[in-house]
């Protein structure tokens, strides 16, 4: 909403108010900054903390503003911010049949045998030091850890989640003797490293039940950032997710909010039938297919 009003109004207000906060979100607890996507909240005041429940609206909704955002202001880093989200929604919640599954879990097992809040995205600095090596240290000094806020006895130990610290690339080229690009090709191998890493933990469950206004979110927003960015696999990625949520939420030609395999939930709210239907109209608008306003 703020977004439309600075482009309607042209008052820079209301565009301060949204990239100041998508940058404060990016930089913090909200972003994965390892996987892509986004957790569902914040728990502290500061943004670094998140509880880590990964929902498909959210990721959807912020996928759609990020690229609304960038079309106006060409920002490389909302655009690579865009492109992790899309990847981690495809390769994560993405089902076989090409719809979307609505969340992942918080929890997930930890060393101990036992699941814990966190236990898949949390890191500590020791691991993080003999993980990168020589480029252990710029890779600290970029990134902070914070301990969960409901951090307790030796559940959690010194570990915590990352968030982007408030040295400026700049002083990090001077301290580290080292150029902006050098820096973050470092950086961005750094956080490889531990993607691949941490691929090796026992993953969070999966609620693999179809939504039908999520699924609609997903589908306009996979559409609209694959017209923006020029990539028509995401769009032919959001017509098989439209196809296939479409065939499991409906029944005796009726449209359902939820489907869990064979199983379908109540008749879809408005807000399912809606996101449904302006999915449907965003990728008629994308392909010209006529199918799609029926």
């Amino acid at each position: 909403m703020l977004w439309r009003a600075n482009i309607r109004t042209g008052d820079v207000a209301f565009a301060d108010a949204v990239t100041d906060t998508l940058t404060h979100m990016l930089g913090g607890g909200f972003y994965d900054h390892v996987g892509g996507g986004f957790f569902r909240y914040a728990v502290d005041a500061a943004w670094r903390v998140p509880h880590f429940e990964k929902m498909l609206d959210v990721n959807a909704t912020m996928v759609r503003l990020m690229t609304d955002v960038w079309r106006e202001t060409g920002d490389g880093d909302l655009q690579r911010k865009v492109l992790d989200t899309v990847n981690f929604m495809l390769s994560e919640l993405r089902l076989p049949d090409g719809a979307f599954a609505g969340s992942l879990d918080a929890d997930s097992l930890a060393a101990g045998g036992h699941e814990l809040e966190g236990a898949f995205y949390l890191w500590d600095e020791k691991e993080i030091l003999r993980l990168l090596g020589d480029d252990g240290p710029l890779f600290v000094a970029a990134y902070g850890i914070q301990p969960p806020e409901n951090a307790l006895g030796d559940d959690y130990g010194d570990a915590g989640t990352l968030y982007r610290s408030e040295q400026p690339i700049k002083m990090l080229a001077e301290t580290f003797k080292l150029s902006p690009a050098e820096i973050g090709k470092r950086l961005d191998e750094s956080l490889s490293t531990l993607k691949h890493h941490r691929a090796k933990r026992p993953r969070p469950r999966r609620d693999g039940k179809i939504i039908a206004d999520w699924n609609g979110m997903a589908v306009a927003a996979l559409t609209e950032a694959g017209l923006a960015y020029q990539r028509t696999d995401w769009i032919d990625a959001a017509e098989k997710a439209f196809g296939a949520s479409r065939r499991s939420l409906t029944a005796k030609a009726r449209l359902h909010q939820s489907a869990a395999g064979e199983k379908v939930g109540a008749p879809a709210t408005v807000q399912g039938l809606a996101e449904m239907a302006r999915a449907a109209l965003v990728l008629f608008e994308a392909t010209g297919t006529k199918e799609y306003l029926g």
